[in-house]
C-alpha cells in the first residue's frame, strides 16, 4: 500500500513538471520532499553548445628532419619521402632544444624536429612550436651502439 502511494506521488510530480515545462519552457519540478529544481535555458540540454563534428583543429603536429634553414625567409624546409615541406617560423614561434629556448639561427641541417603548426589565410604552414628532438650525430651514435643485456639476459636498446 505504501509503495502504491509513493509511486502515485512520483507520477503526479513528473506530470506536473512536464506540464510546467511545456507551458512556458521553464518551471519547477519536485525532486524530493522540500527540494525544487528550476529548469532554465542555461541548464537545459537544448541550450548546451557543442562544436560541430568534422570541424578542423586550429593547430596540428608535425615532425621531420631539417633539410635547410632559410634565415632571410624565416622558413625551415623539412625532408620528406616524396616532397619537401616548407614551414614558416614567425617571431612568435617558440623554439626549444632540450626544454631551453633557442633561436632560428641555431637550427641546423640534419636535426630532427617536431612541434605544432597552423595554416595561415594564404594556406602556408606556420609553426607555433618547434622542438629539436635529436641530431643525426646523436641518432648515428645510438644506431652504432650494441644493445646492452639485462641481468635476465634480455636485450635493451
Amino acid at each position: 500500500m505504501k509503495q502504491t502511494a509513493g509511486l502515485l506521488r512520483l507520477a503526479v510530480s513528473i506530470a506536473a513538471a512536464i506540464m510546467a515545462v511545456s507551458a512556458n519552457g521553464q518551471g519547477t519540478s519536485q525532486t524530493g520532499p522540500g527540494k525544487a529544481a528550476t529548469l532554465t535555458p542555461t541548464n537545459s540540454a537544448a541550450a548546451v553548445e557543442r562544436p560541430a563534428t568534422g570541424t578542423r583543429r586550429d593547430t596540428y603536429p608535425f615532425r621531420g628532419t631539417i633539410a635547410r634553414v632559410d634565415l632571410e625567409e624565416r622558413t625551415v624546409i623539412l625532408e620528406g619521402r616524396q616532397a619537401r615541406r616548407v614551414i614558416r617560423v614567425l617571431e612568435t614561434t617558440r623554439l626549444e632544444r632540450e626544454g631551453r629556448p633557442m633561436t632560428l639561427e641555431t637550427l641546423k641541417q640534419g636535426e630532427r624536429v617536431g612541434g605544432t603548426l597552423r595554416r595561415n589565410a594564404a594556406g602556408q604552414e606556420e609553426a607555433t612550436l618547434v622542438r629539436v628532438v635529436a641530431t643525426r650525430v646523436e641518432e648515428e651514435g645510438r644506431a652504432g651502439r650494441a644493445p646492452s643485456r639485462t641481468a635476465e639476459g634480455r636485450e635493451e636498446s
